[in-house]
């Protein structure tokens, strides 16, 4: 009799001790966590990802995957394919190193394109997705900063992008759109390059 109540209390024992250790490990597991990389504002597809639409956010180990980013430096440049809200969390999936010329990346954007100075183009050697400020110099040499662009492709003579630039597709707010093409035909423009703040 005395072994089985010593049996019965092992046994009860070890039963307490292993629901006990599952409670701890269910615990340990939803309060664990993983750094992901997440948008700080929403985002518009075609996006050229800059460090200010982004911020580190945590998710839940248990519905963590691979595909998602883990480092801000790993996603700057890239492109979003689709539009996303604010902290969406950002997967390999939704991101890419390319995206369609013809994209406008925000709401308020336009695009247009620039005939530039071929010493321009070989001064600066200017790439898409560029962002450069541009200047119109109007006939009597008169000089207004028309705001940043970016840019979205570069082609030459032929068309192609692979010469030496003259043609720009460019993208930037609406009003700057709108100045350049009243201004077209009124003087040149400058496409200058400086350090951005």
């Amino acid at each position: 009799m005395k072994k089985i109540i010593i049996m019965v209390c092992v046994v009860a024992l070890s039963i307490i001790m292993t629901f006990y250790q599952i409670h701890i490990i269910k615990n340990q597991t939803l309060q664990s966590f993983n750094d992901v990389v997440i948008l700080s504002k929403s985002v518009a597809a075609g996006t050229i990802i800059k460090s200010s639409d982004l911020e580190m956010g945590k998710i839940n180990r248990l519905w963590y995957s691979t595909d998602y980013y883990t480092k801000i430096e790993d996603v700057v440049g890239m492109y979003i394919t689709t539009d996303f809200s604010k902290y969406s969390i950002l997967s390999k999936q939704i991101l890419t190193d390319r995206v369609d010329d013809q994209t406008v990346s925000e709401a308020n954007h336009a695009m247009t394109t620039l005939k530039i100075l071929p010493e321009e183009a070989l001064c600066f050697r200017l790439k898409k997705g560029d962002q450069v400020s541009l200047y119109q110099v109007s006939e009597a040499d008169e000089v207004t900063d028309m705001g940043n662009i970016v840019i979205k492709a570069v082609y030459d003579d032929n068309l192609e992008d692979t010469g030496l630039p003259v043609y720009l597709l460019i993208e930037a707010d609406q009003k700057i759109i709108k100045e350049v093409i009243r201004f077209r035909r009124s003087g040149h423009f400058e496409v200058v390059r400086k350090e951005t703040q």
